[in-house]
Order: structure tokens, then C-alpha cells, then sequence
């Protein structure tokens, strides 16, 4: 079989773990093949790496922060995955950011594993979304595609919050409106008591990103001034930033008494692993390897 040529590019990912995570996802599906970080802090390098998979110099790619936007806009055509792995065509309109690359039938195409990743991650945890009241603290790359999914799926999210609105405000025009009729609230990032009510609070800001130990500590200052204490009595955590330490939101929840069943430990991780999983799933027209990536995680 050839030998698949797949990478991750974005800006700052020195840290990330997904060339290992990959590396098992291959191994257990006997598949040949090497994934590597491509570097690009400018949007010249970012569009000279999406050439060569057009050139099929690669074939495939994972896109971060910050071009999932970019890259969405930059595809012939954009699919919503699901849980199975499943692709389905979305108009040009609803087009969230994406972040998985490859080539079908001569055109770029692109999808986000990102909320299906993390339905398959809180199934792992046995942790369901139904008729539950959902915040979203954060609205970049992930944040969005979480958004769009939990949309699709008629999961019940009512407030997005982020450190500067203008995103947020896009994000909820994007989204149209939820199953009940009503809009999905922007809640300002300095009076968050509007999202009190919450029973998941789903954070996918970039706090605490690559952060562990006092740097997560002094990270979870940008955070304290959520509504943790409400948040303590009837919400559970799912964090998407991943570490060995507890994350920056986590030590929030923890400080203002979230009992331990209700503060997802490794959502993060899970969660990475689940994305990469559909990706690899994508590329290679294989099941989604999600049991081996999971394991080739822990700590």
C-alpha cells in the first residue's frame, strides 16, 4: 500500500501531540504512513501547504488555529461529519470553520471531526447532551464547530460567551436559530451571571492552552470571574483543552466545589483523539480507529 503523507499545519504547535496520536492510529490500522507538524505562521505558508495536497504532494491535512476559517473558505466543497464517520454535503452558507483537508474527485474538500469528536468523546464518558441547557465559553475554530454541531444535533444551547463578542455575534448569526425558536443569547464575557442556569458548560476557549501547574493556575485568573459557584450545583464541565494537570477551567470548577463526578477529567484528551480518529477514518475510507488513539493518550 502507499504511504500515506499527512500532517497537521497551524501556528504555534511545536507542543502538539497529534504526530504520536496518529502514528497509533496507522499502526492499528496496518496502513503505512507518516504524519507530520507543518509550521505556518503566515497565511502565504498556510495556502503553500493546502497547494500541496492539492498537487497530491499530501494527502490529507488537520488544520488549527488559527486557519480552520481560511480553510473553509478556501474548499470546493464542505461536509458535516457525524459520530460514524459519515459525510454529508452542507451549502455554501453554512459553512463552519473546518479542520480536516483532503482530496475527492479532484476537489478540496473539508469537514470538522471537532463536535463529533466530542460526541464521541462524552460517549465514552457516558456523559449525555439531552434537554440539557448548554454554555459555550469561547467561539474561535473548535468553539464553532462545536456550535454547528451541537445545532445539528438539536442539542438545547443557549449562551455563547467569548472574550471579545464580535466573534460570538457572527458565530450565532451562522448558527440561525435553535429547535425551540429561540436565539442563541451572546452573553458578555464581563457579566457571565446570564449563563448561570447552565447544565453543561462546554469550554473551548484558549485558556490554559499548553498550560500546566502554575501556569494553568495563573491561566484560570481570565476564567475566574465566570459563574462557578451556580455552575458547582448544576452543571457538569467539559473542557476542551487537554493536560496531565488539571486545566485551567477545571481548577475553577474545582475551587468553587464541583463535586469530582461532574468535572469531565480528560474531555480534552478524549476529545482530541475522537477528531483525530474521524480524520484518519476520512483518509484512509477505513473505520475510525477510535479505541487505539484513545489508549495511545494515556497518561
Amino acid at each position: 500500500a502507499m504511504t500515506l503523507r499527512l500532517g497537521l499545519v497551524g501556528a504555534g504547535i511545536a507542543h502538539s501531540r497529534s504526530p504520536a496520536l496518529h502514528a497509533a492510529g496507522l499502526t492499528s490500522l496496518g496502513r503505512p504512513g507518516r504524519y507530520d507538524r507543518f509550521e505556518a505562521p503566515t497565511e502565504a505558508a498556510f495556502v503553500s501547504l493546502v497547494s500541496r495536497l492539492r498537487s497530491g504532494d499530501l494527502d490529507g491535512l488537520n488544520v488549527t488555529t488559527p486557519w480552520k476559517p481560511l480553510a473553509a473558505a478556501m474548499c470546493d466543497q464542505v461536509f458535516r461529519s457525524d459520530e460514524s464517520g459519515g459525510l454529508s454535503a452542507v451549502t455554501a452558507g453554512a459553512r463552519s470553520p473546518v479542520n480536516t483537508l483532503f482530496i475527492r474527485e479532484g476537489l478540496l474538500c473539508g469537514t470538522s471531526t471537532d463536535g463529533p469528536g466530542l460526541g464521541l468523546a462524552l460517549e465514552v464518558s457516558d456523559v449525555t447532551l439531552d434537554h440539557r441547557a448548554i454554555a459555550l465559553v469561547g467561539s474561535g475554530g473548535a468553539g464553532a464547530s462545536v456550535a454547528h454541531w451541537l445545532m445539528s444535533r438539536g442539542a438545547d444551547l443557549r449562551w455563547i460567551s467569548n472574550r471579545s463578542s464580535e466573534p460570538a455575534e457572527r458565530l450565532v448569526a451562522a448558527l440561525g436559530v435553535r429547535r425551540d425558536g429561540g436565539d442563541v443569547e451572546v452573553v458578555p464575557w464581563a457579566r457571565p451571571d446570564a449563563m448561570a442556569a447552565a447544565e453543561i458548560v462546554i469550554h473551548a476557549s484558549r485558556v490554559g492552552h499548553g498550560k500546566e501547574g502554575a501556569e494553568a493556575e495563573f491561566a484560570a485568573l481570565q476564567l475566574q470571574h465566570l459563574p462557578w459557584h451556580a455552575w458547582a450545583t448544576t452543571a457538569t464541565l467539559v473542557d476542551l483543552v487537554y493536560g496531565d494537570t488539571p486545566t485551567a477551567a477545571q481548577r475553577c470548577a474545582i475551587a468553587a466545589g464541583t463535586p469530582d463526578t461532574r468535572i469531565l477529567r480528560h474531555s480534552g484528551r478524549s476529545m482530541l483523539a475522537c477528531q483525530a480518529a474521524l480524520s484518519l477514518g476520512i483518509w484512509t475510507g477505513a473505520e475510525a480507529p477510535v479505541q487505539a488513539m484513545l489508549a495511545a493518550l494515556q497518561p
